[in-house]
């Protein structure tokens, strides 16, 4: 995906976008954007990895729990949530550039940018080795307002973007 694709002036999305970003009422929260992208990176992964992964890393559920929701032994558990876990932040690797300064996708520093300046809110610091930036992309993800955040509006259009067009923002056909 190019740097800027989305935003384009002749992308369908770029009218959209560029009113909800500039809206009064929006502000670009980190935090929220990265919760979106653990969202859409999450449905790469089958619907038993992605429940274990919120289980256990977004909802601190333990294992003993986690497994009998899904309805697995403890061993089958750990082993999907291990999987899970390392094909996450291999996505996130080479994804994300919001939080390791380094992915393809400038998405989420390109709406922070796009953003007035008096509403980006703080700059995602750069951080240490994959381990470190899954931890912090968790981290933030966690302390997402998603029900009344101020980002809501971003969110909610692209998500309906996604499932109209059954892509990524961004992604040619």
């Amino acid at each position: 995906m190019a740097k800027n694709d989305c935003f384009a002036g002749e992308s369908s999305l770029h009218g959209e976008l560029m009113a909800t970003l500039r809206d009064p009422g929006f502000a670009f929260d980190a935090r929220e954007h990265i919760a979106f992208c653990f969202t859409c990176v999450a449905r790469t992964l089958d619907a038993e990895t992605q429940v274990a992964l919120v289980l256990s890393d977004l909802f601190d559920v333990d294992n003993r729990e986690a497994a009998a929701i899904l309805g697995l032994n403890e061993s089958a558990y750990r082993h999907r949530l291990a999987d899970g876990r390392a094909r996450m932040q291999a996505a996130f690797e080479g994804l994300c550039a919001l939080v390791s300064k380094t992915g393809t996708c400038y998405q989420c520093s390109e709406l922070r940018d796009l953003t007035p300046e008096e509403r980006r809110g703080p700059e995602v610091p750069s951080l240490g080795g994959p381990d470190e930036r899954w931890h912090r992309r968790l981290t933030l993800a966690k302390e997402a307002d998603l029900e009344e955040g101020r980002s809501r509006a971003l969110h909610d259009l692209l998500f309906k973007w996604i499932d109209t067009h059954g892509r990524a923002v961004g992604d040619r056909a």
